[in-house]
This record gives structure tokens, sequence and C-alpha cells, in this order.
């Protein structure tokens, strides 16, 4: 873990960096995704949606490498 010092605040910010894998999924997956998105939009206006080219399975740290606990 690496503490980086921040001046402008005057206090000490913790910077950890993590590690994943993100897996790229299939077309038909992506497609069926991209209509639900479409649904959705119209009762959840976010100011941006997650383009459907940029859809992916993120497995997390913990899974791979344990918690390091």
């Amino acid at each position: 873990m690496m503490i980086r010092s921040i001046e402008s605040l005057g206090k000490k910010t913790r910077v950890t960096k993590r590690l994943f894998i993100a897996l790229p999924l299939p077309d038909s997956v992506r497609q069926k995704l991209k209509k639900l998105t479409n649904q959705w939009q119209v009762d959840w206006p976010f100011q941006k949606w997650v383009d459907p080219a940029d859809y992916h399975l993120k497995i997390p740290q913990q899974l791979l490498l344990g918690d390091g606990g």
C-alpha cells in the first residue's frame, strides 16, 4: 500500500493498487445486454451509459489471489 501526501488538502490519503482481470463478453450476450439497457435508459436516465463495446466481466483479485487477510 502506498501513502501519498496531498499538500493542497493538508491531509494524507491512501492510494491502493488493485488488480482485476476483465474478460470480454460474447457478441450474443453483449447484444442482449444492449437491448436491456436500451429499455432501462427510459426509466433511469443516467447522464452516460456504458457503450456495449465496453461491456466485460470483471473478476476481482480476491477470487484470484485471496483477500490478503
